[in-house]
């Protein structure tokens, strides 16, 4: 299931959040072949945290306002990338932006 609330994903001064389980994130990644420690420091520059919550383990990207400008074209095109694998695999994710 996939829950999107408004992501704007050209604009450098949007806020967001994407929410999913641990799992699907590493599933996400391997997906992602060589371009996988690409995708993950893209990830860590947006604002990657891993948390628990209610006892399962969920990671958190958000914030593509603190990305440094001469990579945010890649990081947009990276983490778009990314947000399709977990897609694709039918991951439990939810997204939200406040622009």
């Amino acid at each position: 299931m996939k829950t999107r609330q408004g992501f704007v994903s050209n604009s450098s001064s949007s806020s967001f959040c994407l929410v999913t389980t641990k799992q699907a994130h590493l599933k996400a990644l391997e997906s992602m072949g060589s371009r996988r420690d690409d995708v993950q420091a893209v990830l860590d520059e947006m604002g990657f945290k891993e948390t628990t919550l209610g006892g399962l383990e969920i990671v958190m990207v958000g914030d593509l306002v603190i990305m440094d400008k001469s990579i945010l074209e890649f990081g947009y095109e990276l983490y778009e990338e990314y947000e399709n694998a977990l897609d694709t695999d039918g991951a439990e994710i939810a997204t939200w932006s406040v622009g």
